[in-house]
């Protein structure tokens, strides 16, 4: 077992022991909200969350960005629902940046490559691209992609440390505000928002499949 697959494992375990202690935090929350026949009492009581409360969730995110095939799009949900759109998106983008920076230092440290054949073919198409700064930023929007792979394939990439951290910075938003604002649209019960959203993300993906096409053909 590689040394980078260690500190992957460590960090699981520190992520699912905070995803325990912040389901012990919310449980009398959870109870109380559940019970509630009132929406508006419902959401004053799911909502009723401290500094430290947004603090853990980033730390979990940060936690799940780095650990392959872990959904961190249902903590990503679950922190629209928690702190509403806004907050959420901020909250989101935080985590999910801090997990990928991380994620890229792990790889780079321990100098893991890309395994082509056990990849998605967008995944090591990557370091090809014309645009790499525009590779990583899509990589990262694409919600089916594991983001653990997407800072796996930056490795390899000769760019700019500033231009990567652009890049990831930006790749994050797009789907950090969509996984909030849709959190927040299912517990607010505001359906035909969330029909919007899934058609963006729908959206997204197909540029990102369309831009990978292109670029093979003008190969």
């Amino acid at each position: 077992m590689s040394s980078s697959k260690k500190i992957r494992i460590v960090i699981a375990i520190f992520a699912f022991t905070l995803l325990v202690i912040i389901c012990i935090r919310q449980y009398s929350n959870i109870a109380i909200a559940i019970h509630s026949f009132n929406r508006l009492d419902f959401l004053k009581q799911i909502r009723d969350q401290t500094p430290l409360d947004a603090f853990l969730l980033i730390l979990l995110l940060a936690g799940f960005s780095i650990i392959p095939g872990v959904p961190v799009s249902v903590i990503a949900v679950l922190t629209g629902v928690i702190f509403g759109n806004f907050l959420g998106a901020v909250i989101n983008v935080v985590g999910v940046t801090l997990g990928n920076l991380t994620a890229q230092q792990i790889f780079q440290y321990f100098h893991e490559k890309v395994d082509i054949k056990k990849s998605p073919k967008l995944i090591s198409e990557i370091n090809k691209m014309k645009y790499p700064m525009l590779g990583i930023a899509v990589g990262y929007m694409i919600p089916f992609i594991p983001t653990s792979l997407v800072s796996l394939a930056v490795t390899d990439i000769k760019l700019n440390r500033r231009f990567i951290l652009i890049a990831t910075v930006l790749g994050g938003i797009p789907m950090s505000i969509i996984y909030s604002f849709g959190g927040n649209a299912i517990i607010e019960s505001h359906f035909k928002l969330l029909i919007i959203l899934i058609l963006i993300v729908v959206v997204l993906v197909y540029a990102a499949i369309r831009i990978n096409k292109i670029r093979i053909e003008n190969s």
